[in-house]
Parts: structure tokens; C-alpha cells; sequence
């Protein structure tokens, strides 16, 4: 085999890689095409927890209006709030 052959045929090796590796990029993005929305409102939710933890007075005001207008919920929901507020004060410690 002359090195002009064995060239061609790297270059058509190379060719079938690089279609392959675009058809598998194309199969990934369509894969993770339903995670995008799901990310979103991750990201959001995030957002929301950096918001509440930046403003410690928003969670203040917002359990005293929840309270005045719902009470009973308000009790019934004590011990899951209690449990929550205790594994975020955990997790922001740990950032």
C-alpha cells in the first residue's frame, strides 16, 4: 500500500467517523430533548431558594399571612415546614 492510498483511506475512515459522531449527537440532543422543561423548572426553583434565602423577613411574611388566613393548615403543615427548614439550613452550610 503507497502513502497516497493510505491516506485515502484515513480520510474515508475519518469521514465515516465524524457522520457517525453526528448522527449520535443528533440521537442525544432528541434524547434529552423532555429533560429540557424538567431543567427549567429546576433552574427556577433554585432561583426561588436563593430569593427565600437572601430574604429571610419574605418567609417571615409569608408564613404570618399563610397563618392568618389558614391557620389550621398552617398547624398541619408545622412539623414538614420544620423538617424542610432544617435540611436547607443543613445544605447552606455545606455551600
Amino acid at each position: 500500500m503507497t502513502n497516497a492510498q493510505y491516506r485515502t483511506l484515513l480520510a474515508a475512515r475519518r469521514e465515516r467517523l465524524v457522520q457517525r459522531a453526528q448522527c449520535q449527537r443528533r440521537q442525544l440532543a432528541q434524547s434529552a430533548l423532555p429533560l429540557v422543561r424538567a431543567a427549567a423548572w429546576v433552574e427556577r426553583g433554585f432561583g426561588v431558594w436563593r430569593t427565600l434565602q437572601d430574604r429571610p423577613w419574605l418567609v417571615l411574611a409569608l408564613a404570618a399571612a399563610l397563618t392568618l388566613w389558614r391557620p389550621r393548615r398552617v398547624l398541619r403543615a408545622l412539623p414538614v415546614l420544620l423538617a424542610l427548614w432544617r435540611a436547607g439550613a443543613k445544605l447552606s452550610v455545606l455551600r
